[in-house]
């Protein structure tokens, strides 16, 4: 048994970054990917891929056009008053959040395999969420369902459950990886601008890292891809791998630094 837990790791960046291809350096770093995909990204895997990357897909609720005229009617016809005090009762039927969870506790995947519990398992595997932003349009469906105005306490039971959430995955035993698309914002101590994963609210920027051993930004320039963890205003943090620009977008050498410190692969 591995004397250390997997690494935990938190990829973000800009749409075309080759974010989502990095799920194929994890199978070269020696372990098992398992995925939940929270939109169709999984499309980039190729056909050879996807027979060695087990993978789940939550579908996003989308409301129909009925729904979409009802919320036009509220906002045209109600004030804000009004607005803040609906609820929508159904905001749990079909909920992507309780699906999300419910593949945590009993995975199986695309060809029908039950790999059990994320709980159970141990440094071979590499728990995968692809991306941050499904799971926070998840999140805010779970929240505050098809409401027009969302307030302050929706914010913050919003931020919460991504806490809560996040806080489980990186207390797993197994390597964790989430994927999360970047977004531009001033930075409320320093000013200027600063680079965050988007996020419910602004609230966690700031905290969003402190449990992952790795945060990095995917970057592209032309066709080059690269990551970074010493970017101007981004976001970062390290555990095993160095500081430093123009890395290799593959997991191989932060795989080995963490065999470095002790950590073993074990068998599936």
């Amino acid at each position: 048994m591995s004397p250390l837990l997997g690494t935990k790791t938190l990829l973000f960046g800009d749409i075309g970054t080759g974010k989502t291809r990095a799920i194929e350096t994890l199978l070269a770093a020696g372990l098992k990917p398992l995925c939940i995909f929270t939109e169709q990204g999984y499309g980039v895997l190729g056909e050879a891929l996807k027979e060695k990357v087990s993978w789940v897909y939550v579908k996003p609720i989308k409301g129909s056009l009925e729904d979409f005229r009802k919320q036009v009617e509220a906002i045209g016809t109600k004030d804000q008053a009004e607005l803040g005090r609906e609820r929508d009762k159904d905001r749990f039927v079909n909920s992507p959040l309780d699906l999300i969870g419910k593949t945590m506790e009993k995975f199986v995947d695309q060809n029908g395999r039950d790999w059990g519990n994320i709980d159970d398992w141990g440094t071979g595997i590499c728990f995968v969420v692809d991306s941050m932003t499904g799971l926070t349009d998840a999140i805010w469906q779970n929240t505050s369902g098809r409401r027009a105005l969302l307030d302050k306490p929706d914010y913050m039971i919003a931020q919460t459950q991504l806490k809560n959430l996040l806080a489980i995955l990186c207390g797993l035993r197994c390597h964790v990886l989430v994927i999360a698309h970047a977004e531009k914002e001033i930075d409320p101590l320093n000013g200027g601008m600063r680079i965050t994963p988007a996020l419910p609210g602004k609230a966690l920027a700031g905290v969003i890292g402190r449990s992952f051993d790795e945060v990095i930004l995917a970057q592209r320039a032309g066709n080059k891809f690269d990551w970074t963890n010493v970017a101007d205003g981004a976001l970062s943090k390290k555990r095993y791998l160095s500081y430093a620009a123009n890395q290799s977008p593959a997991f191989g050498p932060l795989i080995e630094a963490w065999k470095k410190a002790g950590g073993l692969i074990e068998a599936i």
